[in-house]
């Protein structure tokens, strides 16, 4: 697991890299070819927040770099929407 600010961004298992995202950021990284929902088991549903990133992003670090910021970014945005009064 990858972790800011004590909450959690990334999974890493043998289905792959994936990073926590929601609405539109997560959209557009499905959108990306070879990328998909993360499933550890095909009998179980495909998670609604992770994205596993396509494998040929795993050597691209400013591509990769670009969608780890994007996912930490949205911690924040779920944090600010959380602390309204």
């Amino acid at each position: 697991m990858g972790y800011a600010a004590g909450k959690v961004f990334a999974a890493l298992s043998d289905v792959g890299l994936a990073f926590k995202l929601a609405g539109a950021d997560r959209e557009e990284l499905l959108s990306v070819s070879g990328s998909k929902p993360l499933q550890y088991e095909p009998d179980q549903p495909p998670s609604k927040s992770y994205v596993v990133v396509p494998e040929p992003m795993l050597s691209d670090p400013t591509e990769l770099g670009t969608w780890l910021v994007r996912s930490v970014g949205g911690l924040s945005k779920k944090a600010s929407n959380t602390h309204k009064t």
